[in-house]
């Protein structure tokens, strides 16, 4: 019987069937893919799209998507990030098929070379051929012929960023005044508007509630929401059937002795103990006889559910007679969001993402599988949903209050402090010392040392996240605009500027170059493979797909009439 019964439960189950879906209609849609052009007519492309002319498989844009990730899992991405991604590796693929006309190529011996220099696979300072598996196997999870290709096309793709990089030039006065920034020994004096000592006072005004609300509406969109239908076989039902024998508590410690283990000082020694066995016997019994019992109260809702499936003629029993047949009671649940804690049901996520799967129209889908909980075990079935919305204003209002009114002070604050710097810098414009302008206003000076921008990351200046990029641009006698900080707003006037050391600049200039050089031919590349996909004729199948094909031109409105 408990044969047939996982049997009934895996040909029923829902992930089998979604499996065997996917596989079918990918391959329906390959085939019609292969054999109907745009117009209808029967084509030789294979593939996801063409470059040069030449068609490109999926397994050859999936390598390319797989490696423009740096060979992580993109199935986490969002649909815009998964489109970027798209883009990207079609680019990828333009720029190697290019590089590939030019002649220009990685070898093997350039392959050899990258692995033997890199120390994740060496052993004692040497390439370890058996390291080196191990690591693509556990770490990156890719076979060695993914890896190296890999490899190959990282190189090519460097040679061709070098060719970039040869033809990107950065001037010499450019460059001195990039270094000028990080090196020169500048003095800052800055004023600080805190939060609790220059907010104003706000009170919201329900105009103002009504303008936050409008601009802001979709922050406050209500999501979709279910209600089920379910029944619950209770655990604790089963725990007087529930079996442990004394080889399962045994098992359960050895695997767990980790948390049974504790420190222990002898003199001045401190050892690494274990609770005995015997001490937490009954713990482990417990557990264990509450798991084989919510085995058994699986095995009764699978049945359940293998209950409500349509026999072979499409013939189904409903939801309410299997479950008065089998004398379980059925309640609904409030409605809930996809990722709300069901408290009071005692359940975790799988029970919202199993109700939010069911298609209430399906006879075999409006129901779930079983759904463990910490005390009982769930079979849902579709009751009630409700579509995202936006809200109005009454329905959402006490959310709304507090934000709206944290808004409301912030700008007022911001405005306040922009009119105080606005005041300053029309008295430094003036002739007054920065200084006096501030001690006019009622607020204090600060004054930091002298420092390089280049040095400030290992120095303390005071408020320098914000003040060092706010004022390394600046000239001597300018103030900066208002500073976010943590607990206000900074105004900073960058009171002296004089050059720095010629030994640090010429140190930096190296560096600055090429990291200039770098980032201008990143850009300039990025450009070039976009603009390789118009020159390489890049045909995107799966768009014209989309699209519904491209017009032939023969149709016309009266014959698209009389097709309808």
């Amino acid at each position: 019987m408990l044969v047939i019964t996982k049997f009934n439960k895996m040909i029923r189950n829902k992930i089998i069937w979604a499996i065997l879906a996917v596989i079918i209609s990918v391959s329906f849609v390959m085939v019609g893919f292969a054999s109907k052009g745009c117009s209808g007519e029967p084509q030789s492309r294979s593939g996801l799209g063409s470059l040069y002319g030449e068609d490109v498989s999926a397994q050859e844009f999936n390598m390319a998507r797989f490696f423009a990730m740096g060979m992580r899992d993109s199935r986490a991405l969002s649909e815009d990030e998964a489109d970027a991604l798209r883009d990207q590796a079609w680019k990828r693929l333009a720029a190697l098929k290019t590089a590939e006309r030019m002649g220009l190529v990685a070898s093997d011996s350039e392959i050899a070379d990258v692995l033997r220099q890199d120390p994740t696979f060496a052993v004692n300072g040497q390439f370890n051929p058996q390291r080196y598996g191990d690591v693509l196997r556990s770490q990156l999870r890719v076979t060695p012929d993914v890896f190296e290709e890999y490899l190959r096309q990282h190189l090519v793709l460097t040679k061709l960023m070098g060719a970039m990089e040869a033809q990107t030039w950065v001037s010499p006065g450019e460059l001195d005044e990039r270094l000028s920034q990080f090196t020169d020994r500048i003095t800052v004096e800055y004023a600080l508007l805190a939060d609790d000592a220059y907010q104003p006072e706000v009170s919201l005004a329900e105009t103002n509630l009504v303008a936050f609300f409008e601009e802001n509406r979709e922050r406050f969109t209500i999501p979709p929401l279910c209600a089920v239908r379910y029944v619950r076989v209770p655990i604790s039902n089963y725990l007087a059937q529930a079996e442990v024998s004394e080889d399962d508590i045994q098992d359960y410690y050895d695997r767990h002795l980790a948390e049974y283990q504790f420190s222990a000082t002898n003199g001045t020694n401190v050892t690494t103990e274990f609770t005995p066995l015997e001490d937490v016997a009954s713990t482990i019994t417990s557990a264990l006889r509450k798991r084989e019992a919510s085995y058994l109260a699986e095995e009764l809702a699978t049945d359940f559910v293998a209950t409500l499936m349509p026999d072979r003629d499409g013939t189904s029993r409903p939801f309410d007679e299997v479950a008065q047949a089998k004398g379980l009671p059925i309640a609904t649940s409030d409605f809930f969001t996809a990722y709300e804690s069901l408290a009071e049901l005692q359940v975790g996520l799988e029970f919202n993402r199993s109700a939010f799967e069911l298609d209430a129209a399906d006879p075999e889908a409006y129901f779930s599988d079983p759904v463990t909980g910490s005390n009982f075990v769930y079979v849902i079935a579709a009751h009630s949903n409700r579509a995202s919305r936006l809200p109005d204003l009454a329905e959402v209002r006490e959310d709304v209050v507090p934000l709206a009114t944290e808004a409301l002070a912030q700008s007022r604050l911001l405005s306040r402090v922009e009119a105080t710097r606005d005041d300053l810098a029309g008295a430094v414009t003036g002739g007054q010392a920065f200084a006096e302008a501030v001690l006019a206003t009622d607020l204090s000076v600060n004054t930091t040392g002298v420092f390089t921008v280049y040095d400030s990351f290992s120095a303390e200046v005071p408020h320098g996240d914000v003040i060092v990029p706010g004022v390394m641009t600046l000239m001597q006698g300018e103030l900066s605009d208002p500073l976010r900080t943590t607990n206000g707003y900074v105004i900073a006037y960058l009171k002296t500027r004089e050059p720095g050391e010629l030994g640090a600049t010429e140190f930096l200039r190296p560096q600055m170059s090429s990291g200039v050089v770098r980032r201008r031919s990143g850009l300039l590349f990025g450009e070039w493979s976009a603009a390789l996909l118009k020159k390489a004729e890049f045909e995107d199948y799966a768009t014209e797909l989309e699209a519904g094909g491209v017009d032939d031109g023969d149709a016309t409105e009266d014959d698209d009439d009389a097709t309808s």
